[in-house]
Parts: structure tokens; sequence; C-alpha cells
């Protein structure tokens, strides 16, 4: 039998093996991993810009993507022309000086309207992204052209389950070890029988969760394989080994399968001194730990340009507070009918009231660590405020903050209510035990939900795709003699775009009753001509030009004349620009670094204190308060340093 009192470990034997084992395994993992993506490879902009018009034949198509790509077959671009025929130079190429960009070579293109269609496939998340936009050569575009294609929202329907089952059983291992080492071993020292049972009971579950794991996993790389398979006509088996080879999805699902197997190993281990066994448990937590760093550094966050430490590091300990949380209540739901069964009635009261507030001082750093790192991570992938509300990244993140709300009230009501109760109240424990299932229920749907929003394009990506927050079009005003002239062009993107004009007198009035209105708009990065264009007059007072052409993006030039009877013509000109349409807004798809530098300093300043003040109230084991508490200085003393950097740099 094992007696389960926790040992002085010293650097030795076992000690020291799975020590070096589970340093060399993460700095593998880290070493493995370079680079940066985004959940897909996404049209970030493109020349010819989409919907433009062109004078000449282009000698190119090139796009830039959100993330790097893979080569070869994997990612290509093709331009077909309105008969739908292929008519580019079939010569699609990643640059390798820059894996983000893509081009096609084009022979000389006739007058005429062509389209782009593009596939990519993203080298750290191994799914392909497909799209297409439009450009027309020495013709306007007859209709305002259509919006670059919106991809569907998943790239496999199979996708958020597979996420979400990778999610819980990981969580639950990250989970079940740290329950066991934190809470149960320190509460049951006094009953080993129990302790053993117990653990029995945990070990299962974790078994349960490596099962499920190694299938969730499998089922990922064969979804990614079939989807290149599909895309190029090719044997699934030959697919799934060009995934592993050439996507850095692939190796670092690979380094995932590996570490899997390594911690069933440990755990599967007879260990005869109670000593190895406790380095045995602390190894597997170590080895399930580098399974969460493997999922980060092929999240959102490791896709931040210039803040992809600060993105993977948020991310991570973002999942590792989730573990310790929310794998430890599937643990202790798991284990409280068996400890409400096993223990004598007059010791459960007493076991209980140790080993709740030991769980709720773990729960307590870990949403203290979720809140911090989550307002990081909500500003690196939300962006701005109509995001939050109006995509479905944005909306499914509410929907995981709506669960977690009462998770948390349940987990207060426990500790505040509940725990005071146990020792002197057979119905307590039992009131507990349920509590306790709703919140491993809720916690399987907060996952569920994580699941949802790793497989989705970003809030922020979407917004800039679409324009979301941004103005709909320009506002202009100039003054000409005594008339006040308002210019509106909408949406002030390539293709058609629709001129209002309002013209008022100086006091602000109205002006309903020119007898013409004629608007002259003139590209000035080129000599492309101009057609004067008589507005319409409105019910509304105002003077329109519908279906406006702007087919190149640069500065223009808008010339309005204004006859009135009893006046001299009146004249105004206004200049704006004209931005390329499709891709996405630049500034809103990349987090600024200067400001995530600052919020990162902050955020590591928080992290800090709140461990610091952790491990100074107690609660925990001697060596794991010492180790909160010097991490906790660590933490302050960066995050500071990087406070204090960015605030000069600004």
């Amino acid at each position: 039998m094992i007696r389960l009192t926790r040992p002085h470990i010293n650097l030795s034997g076992p000690s020291r093996l799975t020590l070096a084992i589970s340093i060399l395994v993460v700095a593998g993992v880290m070493a493995a991993a370079s680079g940066a993506a985004f959940a897909h490879a996404s049209l970030l902009r493109a020349e010819p810009p989409p919907n433009s018009v062109l004078e000449k034949s282009p000698e190119r198509v090139t796009i830039w993507f959100t993330e790097p790509l893979v080569g070869g077959t994997f990612s290509e671009i093709q331009v077909l022309n309105s008969s739908g025929n292929r008519v580019d130079n079939r010569d699609s190429t990643v640059d390798v000086r820059d894996r983000t960009v893509m081009f096609v070579t084009l022979p000389p293109l006739p007058r005429g309207i062509y389209t782009v269609a593009w596939r990519s496939f993203s080298t750290l998340d191994g799914h392909p992204w497909m799209g297409s936009f439009v450009f027309s050569v020495g013709e306007a575009l007859t209709a305002q052209g259509p919006p670059e294609a919106q991809p569907p929202l998943f790239s496999s329907p199979f996708e958020p389950l597979l996420r979400w089952l990778t999610l819980l059983s990981v969580l639950t291992l990250v989970g079940g070890l740290g329950f066991f080492l934190l809470v149960a071993e320190p509460s049951l020292r006094g009953h080993p029988d129990v302790a053993q049972k117990l653990r029995g009971r945990l070990y299962a579950l974790m078994w349960v969760a490596i099962f499920v794991l190694f299938l969730s996993e499998t089922g990922r790389l064969l979804v990614s394989a079939t989807l290149q398979a599909s895309s190029q006509n090719e044997a699934l088996a030959r697919s799934v080994v060009r995934v592993l080879v050439n996507t850095q999805w692939g190796h670092l699902w690979l380094w995932r399968t590996g570490l899997l197997y390594l911690a069933a190993v440990a755990m599967g281990l007879p260990m005869k001194r109670p000593a190895w066994d406790y380095s045995r448990n602390l190894a597997a937590l170590g080895l399930d730990m580098a399974i969460l760093l493997t999922l980060s550094l092929s999240s959102h966050s490791a896709a931040l340009a210039g803040l992809r430490a600060a993105g993977v590091f948020t991310d991570y300990a973002h999942l590792l507070a989730a573990g310790f949380w929310v794998g430890g209540i599937f643990h202790l739901a798991t284990g409280l009918p068996l400890l409400l069964r096993q223990l004598p009635q007059r010791e459960r009261g007493v076991v209980l009231s140790a080993m709740v507030p030991r769980f709720s001082t773990t729960a307590l750093l870990s949403v203290g660590t979720l809140l911090v790192t989550g307002l990081y991570s909500a500003w690196t992938m939300v962006g701005i405020l109509p995001a939050l509300f109006q995509t479905t990244y944005g909306l499914t993140l509410v929907t995981k903050l709506a669960l977690i709300i009462p998770l948390v009230a349940l987990g207060a009501l426990n500790l505040l209510r509940v725990t005071p109760r146990l020792a002197r109240s057979h119905a307590a424990g039992y009131q507990l035990r349920r509590f306790v299932t709703v919140e491993a229920i809720l916690a399987v749907l907060v996952l569920l939900s994580v699941g949802v929003l790793t497989s989705l394009e970003t809030a922020r990506q979407t917004a800039a795709r679409t324009g979301l927050g941004q103005p709909k079009g320009l506002s202009l005003q100039a003054t000409a003699a005594d008339l006040r002239v308002n210019l509106a062009v909408e949406p002030a993107r390539l293709g058609l775009n629709r001129l209002v004009i309002r013209l008022e007198d100086k006091s602000g009035k109205l002006v309903t009753r020119a007898e013409y209105v004629l608007l002259l708009l003139r590209y000035l990065g080129a000599e492309l001509g101009a057609t004067p264009v008589y507005a319409i007059p409105q019910p509304n007072g105002t003077y329109v030009v519908d279906k406006v052409p702007i087919g190149t993006a640069g500065e223009w030039r808008a010339e309005i004349r204004v006859g009135r009877q009893g006046f001299f013509d009146t004249q105004a000109a206004f200049r704006f620009s004209i931005r390329a349409g499709g891709g996405t807004e630049a500034g809103l798809a990349t987090p600024a670094p200067d400001t995530g530098k600052l919020l990162w300093g902050m955020e590591l300043t928080l992290l800090g204190t709140l461990f610091m003040g952790t491990g100074a109230r107690g609660g925990w084991p001697r060596r794991a308060s010492a180790f909160l508490v010097v991490s906790g200085s660590v933490a302050v003393t960066i995050g500071l340093l990087f406070v204090a950097q960015a605030l000069l740099n600004g």
C-alpha cells in the first residue's frame, strides 16, 4: 500500500531523470515551433486590388496572406476569364523570401473582367482556405464587383468537435494530476486506504482522457489530410504524410503525440517508493503541460506579428489556469461520491473541510489568471467593441463568458456557504456534490464554446475584412462663394460608388433649387480622362450621382459646378483617397506591437502580484507557496521593465 505523504524530493535518481526529460521536451517543442499564424491563412491584400479597373494588363497577380503558406501544390492562385477559362501561366508560386506572399504570372490580357481564385494552405493549422475577387482590364465593371468570396465558418464541420475533445482531454489530464498533488494528497494523509481508492478513480478518468485525446488528435490529422487530398485529388495516405512533413502543424502534431505517449508511460510505470511515485506524477504533469504548449504554439495568439511571445505566453497561461481549475472540477466531481461513501461520517466533514478550501485556493488563482490573460486575449482577438456583438467569434466569446459567470458563482457559493457547514452537517457534503456536478456540466459547455472559438476566424480579422466599425464612406466639405458644398462618397472603395452632394447657404439653410449640379471626377495618378455627369435632385434636397465607377486606388479629385438662376456659377473641388477594396484593413487586422508590449507588461505585473499575494496568503504546500512568491516577483520585475520600456519608446 502506498503511504501518501509528501516526501522530501532531491534531484537524484528518478527525480533528476524526470526533471531533465521535462526540460528537454519543453525546449524541444519550443525549438520545433517557429513562425506565426492566424487560425487560417486569409487574404490580407492583393495587387491588382480587388474590384480594380486597370488601364493595361498586369504582369502578375500577387496576394499577401495573414500567415506563412505551404508551397508546392498546397497553395495556388488561378486567374479565370469571363468564360471560366484559366488564363494565367500556371506558375503559381509561394515566395521563398516571404512565405506570406504568393503570386502567379500573366500573359498579356485582352480587355475584360477577370476572376482571381486562390487557395491557401496554412503551415501552422494544416487547413486550406479559399476565396476569390475580380479585377477588370480596359473596361469599367458594369455592376458592383463581388466582394471577396466568403469562406465557410469552419474548414470542416468536425473541426470544432475535435478541438473541443482535445481541450477537454488535455485539461482533464493537467487538472487531474494537479488536483491529486495539490489538493487530494495533502487532505487525505490520515486516510491512506481512501486516498488509494481515490487515486484509482482519478487515474481511471485520466486514462479515459488519454484515449479520447488520441482519438481526437487522430481525427484532426485525418480531417486535415482529407481536406488536402480532396483539393489535390490524391490518396489519403499520401496526404497524411505531406501534412506531417510539410506543415508546422504536422510537426507539432508529432510532438503532441509523442508527449502523450510519454505521459501514458509515466502514468503506467509501477513505483515502489513514495518518493519515486511523487516524482513520476510530477513528470507526467510536466509532459501534460508540454502538450498544452503545443496547442498554444498553433493557436490564434501565435499569429500576432511582433507580439508572438506575448501571445503564446498569454494563451499558455490561460490554458494552464483552465487546466488546474476546470480539470480540477472534473476530478472533484468524480471523487466526491467516493469520499462521501468511503469516509466515516465523523471524519467526512473534516476531510472535505480541508479539501474544498485547498481546491478553492487553486481555483481563485486560476480564475484570476484567466481574467487577466483573457483581457489581453480579448484585445488581440476582438480589437473593437462592434466586433464583439457583430461577428460569429465575438458572439461565441460572449456565450463563453455567459457560461463562466454562473460557474464562478457556484464556486463562490461552495466556498462561502457550503464549506463552513461541512464539518457539522451531513447534508452539506451531498449539497456540495450536486453543486460541483453542475459546475462540471457548465465547464464542459465552456470548453465546447472554446472549441468553436479556436476553429473560427478571429473577430479582429472579420472586422478588418468586412470593414466593421470603419467609416462607411467619406464626408467632405468646401466653401465656394456664398455656398457650403458637402460631398459624401459611399462606400469610398474600388467599384461602384454613390456620390451625394448637399448645398447650404451661409446660414446653413438647404439650397434645393439649383438649375444644375455638374460633377467631374478625375484620377490624379495618371491621365485616364473624365466625363462630366449631372447630379439628379432628390426629394430630400440633395443631389445624387449613382453607380460612379472608381476603378483605381489612389488620389482622386472631384470638381462640382453649381448653376443657379441669378447667380454666377459656383465651383468647388475636393481631393480624396480611395483604397483597394477587399482584403483587410491592415491596421485593424494586426494589433499594434507597441501597445501590445505595454499591455503585456501590465499583464505580467498583474499576474505577478496575484501570484505573490496568493503564495503569501498560504493554503499551499510550502514549496508551492515559495514557487508562487518567487515566480510572482520575477513576473512583476519583468512586467514593470516592459511597461517602462514601452512608455519610454512611446
